[in-house]
C-alpha cells in the first residue's frame, strides 16, 4: 500500500467521524430540548387539581409553574392548552431523536463498509496487527498551497487496519446504547432519569475517543 492510498484511507475514515460528530451534536441539541419540555410538561400537569378533567375543574396553585408561564397557568383552557402543545413537542422531539440514531447507524455501516474494504484490498499480507510494517511517508500541502517540504510518517498498515476495526466496533457499540436511550425517552419519566439519559449521550462512554482524536488529526494534515 503506498502512501496515497494511506492518506485516503484515513481522510474516509476522518469524514464518517465528522458526520458522526454532526449527528452526536444534533442528538444533544435534541435531548437537551427535550429535557426542557419534560420539564415544562411536568409543571403543568402539576397545576391541574388531583381528579379534574380536560376542560373542567379548578387549577391548583403550583408556584413553580405560574413562576414559568405566568397567570396563564391559572386559566384551566390554558393549561389544557398548553399540555397538548408540550405533549406534540416531546413525541417530536422523540422521533427526531430516533431519525438522529438512524443517521448514526448509517454512519456505522458505512464505516464497516470501509473497514472490510481495507481488509479486503490490504488483509492478506500476513501480517499480524500487532506487528510493524514498513512505514509510509507522504508530502503535506502548507498554508496558501504551497507544499511543505517535510513529510510526515503514516502509520503501518497493521495500524490501518487495527484502526479500522477499533472504530467500528467502538462505533457499533455506543450505536446500541444511543438506541436504548432513544427508546427510553417518553413522557412518563423522572427528571432525574431524563438528565441521566442526556448525561449518556454527551459523555459517549464507549467511543474509543483517543483513536478518534488520532485519525481526526492525522486526517487534517491532508486537508489542511
Amino acid at each position: 500500500m503506498d502512501a496515497g492510498a494511506a492518506r485516503d484511507a484515513y481522510l474516509a475514515l476522518g469524514a464518517q467521524l465528522g458526520r458522526w460528530q454532526a449527528r452526536q451534536s444534533d442528538g444533544s441539541t435534541i435531548i437537551s430540548t427535550v429535557c426542557d419540555f419534560h420539564a415544562r410538561l411536568q409543571l403543568v400537569s402539576r397545576s391541574r387539581a388531583p381528579g379534574a378533567g380536560p376542560g373542567v375543574g379548578t387549577v391548583r396553585g403550583n408556584a413553580a409553574s405560574v413562576k414559568r408561564f405566568g397567570v396563564l397557568a391559572t386559566d384551566m383552557r390554558v393549561v389544557d392548552v398548553l399540555r397538548h402543545k408540550h405533549e406534540i413537542g416531546m413525541h417530536n422531539l422523540v422521533a427526531a431523536m430516533h431519525r438522529t440514531v438512524d443517521d448514526l447507524s448509517a454512519v456505522r455501516d458505512r464505516l464497516g463498509e470501509l473497514t472490510t474494504e481495507a481488509w479486503r484490498a490490504h488483509g492478506s499480507r500476513e501480517l499480524s496487527l500487532g506487528e510493524t510494517a514498513e512505514p509510509l511517508w507522504t508530502t503535506v500541502p502548507g498554508a496558501l498551497g504551497v507544499a511543505l517540504r517535510e513529510r510526515i510518517k503514516l502509520p503501518s498498515i497493521a495500524q490501518l487496519l487495527e484502526d479500522h476495526l477499533a472504530l467500528d466496533r467502538s462505533l457499533g457499540e455506543e450505536l446500541r446504547l444511543k438506541r436504548q436511550i432513544a427508546a427510553r425517552l417518553s413522557n412518563d419519566m423522572s427528571a432525574i432519569e431524563m438528565c441521566e439519559l442526556a448525561r449518556l449521550w454527551a459523555l459517549q462512554p464507549y467511543l474509543d475517543t483517543e483513536r478518534v482524536a488520532f485519525v481526526n488529526a492525522l486526517a487534517r494534515c491532508f486537508v489542511s
